[in-house]
């Protein structure tokens, strides 16, 4: 995503689940009066669910780039190269150091961006809300109006994400299979996936979220930048870059694209990496290698060991020339796709089984 002049409007799918009434037992996090306006529409269906997005993103702050919570969805490396911040830029890893800016993301969340600001959350009908029919949720963030999270009729009949963190308690092994709620270890993310995974993605989408967790990370941000920002968006519907008659959503679930999406990265600029290193091969000057999951990632080419002019983004390009799936860098950056952050909000809260 690019800095826009003005951020006229944004729509963004969300994948919702209906709450019951909050039960007697379960306490509010006092974020989501502080934070939330909830209209009547909504009372007694969405405070528990934002009561666990909240609790999740404060333990995810504290997200460290060592955790494979991290690794599995951003960059662990530092790309950083100095640039014009009075212009448009785009939010990739040559601007925006990942270490830095997921955790910040969280705190963002918490704060309420960085003015404490409010979104309201609504559950219309299709009559009241035609646009739910072709999604589980959506959120309207008009410049200079109050942002809302539309909560739409099929948010009641989604599986997934109408399971709440109380129903993720793991309890005693030894207790029979019925009295547990999934099934045994090895686990896969779908296994903790509730509905405050959904809610935590949709949080990115917010402008006033995104940017602050921005002006944490990139030092010197003008004003006028901070404001022409618009919330995380979505890869899902972006050209694949190596095969351009598909898209990112052909290649699984929403958690699933958002690792490619970062293994990708890693394979493109892991290409620079490897010039850099051969013609430079001092740490101060070398660019930080990363760990890579990617099978697939490009091998050196014999003989060419010079730097190509440029920034790394232009090195990477200029050095796959020759090999097509890598000439062209991933559509969107880690850090601005929304579910990245999700994704690893939901890992982290249950890191435990990474052991």
């Amino acid at each position: 995503m690019r800095l826009s002049p003005i951020a006229i409007s944004s729509f963004h799918l969300l994948a919702l689940a209906v709450r019951a009434a909050p039960s007697a037992k379960h306490t509010i996090n006092p974020l989501v009066a502080r934070l939330v306006t909830i209209d009547s529409s909504c009372e007694g269906k969405v405070e528990e669910v934002l009561s666990d997005a909240y609790a999740i993103a404060e333990v995810a702050q504290n997200i460290k780039s060592s955790d494979f919570a991290f690794t599995n969805y951003f960059l662990p490396g530092d790309f950083i190269e100095e640039f014009d911040k009075t212009k448009t830029f785009p939010i990739d890893p040559q601007h925006v150091l990942d270490t830095k800016m997921v955790p910040n993301m969280f705190k963002s969340i918490l704060a309420g961006g960085r003015k404490g600001r409010k979104f309201t959350a609504k559950c219309p009908s299709l009559v009241e809300y035609p646009s739910c029919s072709r999604s589980f949720a959506r959120t309207l963030a008009l410049a200079q109006s109050v942002p809302i999270m539309y909560f739409c009729p099929s948010f009641f009949t989604s599986s997934e994400t109408k399971a709440k963190i109380s129903d993720k308690t793991f309890v005693d092994s030894r207790l029979t299979l019925k009295k547990r709620w999934c099934k045994a270890p090895p686990h896969n993310l779908r296994d903790f996936i509730t509905g405050a995974h959904t809610v935590l993605h949709e949080m990115t989408h917010l402008a006033f979220i995104f940017s602050y967790a921005l002006e944490l990370t990139v030092s010197d941000l003008p004003e006028t930048a901070l404001n022409a920002i618009r919330g995380a968006t979505d890869i899902n519907k972006m050209r694949d870059e190596r095969d351009p008659t598909k898209t990112y959503g052909q290649l699984g679930s929403h958690p699933r694209q958002a690792r490619i999406l970062k293994d990708r990265w890693t394979s493109f600029l892991s290409r620079a990496n490897q010039i850099r290193l051969k013609q430079s091969p001092s740490p101060a000057a070398a660019v930080t290698k990363t760990a890579n999951n990617d099978a697939d990632e490009p091998r050196a080419l014999e003989g060419r060991t010079e730097v190509t002019e440029g920034s790394l983004i232009v090195q990477a390009k200029n050095a796959n020339k020759g090999l097509m799936v890598f000439r062209d860098p991933p559509p969107l950056g880690a850090t601005n796709n929304a579910e990245s952050y999700a994704a690893a909000a939901t890992e982290y809260r249950y890191r435990w089984w990474h052991a």
